[in-house]
């Protein structure tokens, strides 16, 4: 489930460039062996996927 939903949040298509004047929102997802990060912009109806981040943490980074 979630590889299907990192697939479609990188897919190109959906990705937009940030507009001046509108507000920019992070989120940060952290669990014991990933860390993904997504970037967005827009009001509390529409969100628009400005940018996404995932990394998968495997030896001794799991432990940082």
């Amino acid at each position: 489930m979630f590889a299907k939903l990192k697939n479609f949040l990188a897919a190109p298509s959906i990705l937009t460039r940030h507009t001046l004047g509108v507000e920019l929102l992070f989120y940060l997802f952290v669990s014991n062996t990933t860390i993904s990060s997504v970037l967005t912009q827009g009001d509390d109806k529409i969100k628009l996927l400005i940018y996404f981040t995932s990394r998968v943490l495997h030896g001794a980074k799991q432990r940082y």
